[in-house]
């Protein structure tokens, strides 16, 4: 642990936490996001009948599925980097439980990066950046129920968007595509 971990574990777990914040910050970290995330995918593949849609609900799905087996099977164990909840006693626990021992990384920021990151390739407009703000609400649940140190999720974000990098550059060759199908070809929106 370094002295960006202490410092940003105390802000948001221990001055900015209050008993009132808490269920919104359980509500953010629970499944919910990614159930709402593709039931919004879903009603864009049918209003929109673009089965690009589908495609990136597809791809993005992956993305995050890849990104948890990672960080839960391969990374966490590697690292066997303990949970502040479990390593550091002034921690208050704001979560239902401290959750598994590990922490590095945090499963959490790396499949929420990954989804965001494949939106943002298959939608390619400026006004999809507002996607990034899923990981971040959610990195920063993790910290604030002091389950995660900032490093984590830095660490979490990086894994994250490298695989939805990745899973979207595979979807591209394997369909063939130089541009994505889901934005229009008007150039005011692609980068």
């Amino acid at each position: 642990m370094n002295y960006f971990d202490t410092i940003f574990l105390q802000l948001f777990n221990s001055k900015l936490g209050t008993p009132a914040l808490d269920p919104l910050m359980r509500l953010i970290s629970s499944e919910i996001l990614a159930v709402v995330l593709c039931v919004i995918l879903l009603i864009g593949s049918v209003v929109f009948k673009k089965k690009a849609w589908l495609n990136l609900l597809v791809v993005a799905s992956l993305s995050a599925a890849l990104a948890d087996v990672i960080a839960f099977r391969v990374l966490k164990p590697s690292f066997g980097r303990l949970r502040p909840c479990h390593e550091l006693s002034n921690v208050r626990v704001a979560a239902e439980s401290c959750g598994g021992t590990y922490s590095l990384p945090s499963n959490h920021a790396a499949n929420t990066m990954a989804v965001a990151v494949t939106g943002i390739y298959f939608l390619r407009t400026v006004s999809s950046l507002w996607l990034l703000l899923l990981p971040l609400v959610a990195g920063m649940s993790r910290v604030y129920l002091g389950v995660h140190f900032p490093s984590d999720i830095v660490v979490g974000f990086l894994l994250g968007g490298t695989i939805g990098t990745l899973m979207y550059l595979c979807w591209s060759l394997l369909a063939g595509n130089t541009r994505n199908r889901v934005a229009k070809t008007n150039p005011r929106m692609h980068w």
